[in-house]
């Protein structure tokens, strides 16, 4: 699996004044990738373990063509959690809150997941609200649309400033607005300008949040990108973290399984 690791991190804060807390104990946050040529026998090998909840919130999407892919996200996630928590998979546990952002109930760790065409990714994180997003990196998406209703004019400038790096750089952006907002636990906003990502420092306004407004949130956030065998990868977080990459492959799958 190809892999390129941005530096460091952006941070996002609601207060740029207040420096951001350094945690005595630095956290890690483990992040899965998978693409589903990566694990074709391997899928096989799973089906066993595949839960009839899980199944049927793959089954309710029917106009996917990449349903197998999904319910084997569901569940590795599934697998790779009962082994964390020391549980057998069926006894794993979730609920919704927010807009939907998925818990485990009884547990202090969080999780979440993004999907994208034939692949996709999880984070696992202890005491902690985090958010994932994978893009495809899609080169004949008419990201101008985009950039131009979604991104403030700061980005865009941002964007566009290089044209041979413009499309890698809105998938980058594209994936931190999306990884950010799902750490909030928001879902997406109607004005998705107001959430600047692409300088090292951002200011955001915490108005942006809306009826979410008086939700504890923190007041800093770091977002770490990745681009894996062609798709763009940000987990955001409160804190900072170091990322333990683990790709989901037909050897991990084996192992993992025994």
């Amino acid at each position: 699996m190809d892999v390129v690791a941005f530096p460091d991190y952006i941070r996002c804060t609601f207060n740029p004044e207040k420096t951001a807390e350094l945690k005595i104990i630095p956290h890690k946050t483990e992040v899965f990738f998978a693409h589903q040529k990566d694990f074709l026998t391997g899928y096989a090998s799973l089906k066993k373990f595949i839960n009839p909840d899980d199944q049927f919130k793959v089954e309710r999407l029917k106009k996917r063509d990449d349903m197998s892919s999904l319910l084997a996200c569901y569940t590795l996630l599934r697998l790779v959690l009962s082994q964390r928590l020391k549980l057998k998979p069926e006894e794993i546990s979730y609920f919704t809150h927010g807009r939907g952002k998925p818990g485990l109930k009884n547990s202090s760790l969080d999780f979440n997941i993004s999907h994208s065409g034939h692949a996709f990714a999880f984070a696992i994180s202890e005491n902690t609200g985090l958010g994932i997003d994978l893009e495809e990196h899609n080169k004949k998406l008419n990201y101008k649309a985009i950039v131009k209703r979604f991104f403030s004019a700061a980005e865009s400038n941002y964007i566009f400033d290089s044209p041979e790096q413009s499309s890698d750089r809105f998938f980058l952006l594209w994936t931190r607005k999306e990884a950010l907002l799902k750490a909030f636990g928001t879902g997406i906003i109607s004005d998705l300008s107001q959430v600047e990502v692409h300088k090292p420092l951002n200011q955001l306004n915490k108005n942006f949040l809306g009826e979410f407004t008086d939700i504890t949130v923190s007041n800093d956030y770091f977002i770490y990108s990745l681009l894996c065998s062609g798709y763009y990868l940000s987990v955001a977080l409160p804190h900072e973290s170091e990322l333990i990459l683990t790709p989901l492959n037909e050897e991990y799958i084996k192992n993992f399984l025994q």
